[in-house]
């Protein structure tokens, strides 16, 4: 069972509905424009929220989307203004302006960095910046989110995104360096939607591991030997001066200063 598109479009004397449980889907402007329609629980088993169907009713203030949802179709909740808390399950696509126009998009408390996420999703951005990154244990990037963002140049992607919507960076014309957390093999099995050509002009740095560097071990000095006789320093003869030397040596080596003759031989 779904409800039809546009099935209450605009009808002001809705104030409340209770869904049916075995209700699979909401058509596409389904609510539209219910201005009196307030809150409401959404069965668990519907697989789809239409495009704009609860679009502009101002009431909503909450909204929470059960697991069994694979779908948030776009502008779904668009300009519900008082809409302030929102929940959605980890695996959902979300298509463009979902949110937007709604209180939980224009409270700055829930902005990172100049980007909006709805709980593992990235749903909004902040225009005219050069550089981006999206923070880590992100899953999706909505659609259209960097639409028209043509001085955006870099962009970082954690490993952990799965999915990229539809013209997410429709007209990036100056992207040219995508940084993504994981392998090739990885960045190949992101589900990458429509109209994305300019992400996919871009180079793609995968996070490959660097080589081991190899392990330098510091140069110590080496031990005087029988040679060091020949040397013409005092500190290596005998005598008065040679034991004034060894005295030396002795402190030069608890305080670790001076540890080599010029002519190549250690002190100590």
């Amino acid at each position: 069972v779904s409800i039809a598109s546009k099935a209450f479009y605009e009808d002001e004397q809705l104030a409340s509905i209770i869904f049916p449980n075995t209700l699979k889907g909401i058509g596409d402007y389904a609510f539209s424009d219910c201005k009196e329609l307030g809150n409401f629980t959404i069965p668990e088993d519907v697989i789809f929220v239409g495009d704009g169907a609860f679009s502009r009713c101002r009431k909503i203030t909450d909204v929470i989307i059960p697991n069994s949802v694979n779908m948030i179709g776009k502008y779904a909740f668009s300009d519900c203004e008082n809409l302030r808390k929102v929940i959605v399950p980890d695996y959902v696509i979300i298509e463009c302006g979902a949110f937007d126009g709604t209180a939980y998009y224009r409270n700055e408390s829930n902005w990172e960095n100049h980007l909006l996420y709805v709980g593992k999703h990235l749903i909004g951005a902040e225009f005219e910046f050069k550089n981006y990154e999206i923070k880590e244990g992100t899953f999706t990037i909505a659609g259209a989110v960097f639409m028209g963002f043509e001085g955006m140049e870099s962009i970082k992607i954690p490993s952990s995104v799965e999915s990229i919507g539809a013209e997410a960076f429709y007209e990036c014309n100056s992207l040219k360096d995508v940084f993504y957390g994981g392998s090739e093999k990885m960045w190949n099995n992101v589900v990458i939607g429509n109209v994305n050509q300019d992400l996919l002009n871009a180079t793609i740095h995968n996070n490959t591991e660097a080589p081991n560097e190899p392990t330098v071990e510091p140069e110590l000095p080496e031990e005087p030997s029988d040679n060091t006789k020949k040397c013409s320093c005092n500190c290596h003869k005998g005598g008065f001066m040679g034991f004034i030397y060894k005295i030396l040596r002795f402190f030069w080596k608890l305080f670790k200063t001076n540890p080599v003759c010029i002519c190549g031989a250690a002190h100590y």
